[in-house]
């Protein structure tokens, strides 16, 4: 998977510690065309893995909806990449959120 690259609807987070980051991107997501947030894998592809508590997906979840203002519900799920566990946020395209309006766009340097 390390072909796999971040794009304008494609986000990858380390960790659920970074969740005001998430947040900020399913933002940007729902103020465009939409997109997914891999939690568990590095900005290069990487497949770090996630471990899960029993609260993990209701807090994160909790998290996005108390931040933005209309609400955003993504669809959240544990799924498995590379035998290592990932939380997926799929994104539909929304309005924006109640801390400032973000929206997603990639650069490419060469």
């Amino acid at each position: 998977m390390k072909d796999r690259k971040e794009s304008e609807n494609l986000e990858f987070k380390k960790s659920v510690g970074e969740w005001r980051e998430i947040v900020e991107t399913v933002s940007a997501f729902s103020n465009t065309s939409g997109g997914k947030i891999v939690v568990g894998e590095s900005n290069s592809g990487i497949i770090l893995g996630i471990r899960t508590g029993k609260d993990t997906i209701e807090d994160l979840t909790n998290k996005i909806v108390t931040n933005t203002d209309p609400k955003v519900y993504p669809k959240i799920l544990v799924e498995k990449i590379e035998k290592e566990k990932v939380i997926m946020i799929e994104v539909n395209k929304s309005k924006r959120y109640r801390l400032g309006f973000y929206k997603r766009e990639v650069y490419s340097f060469i």
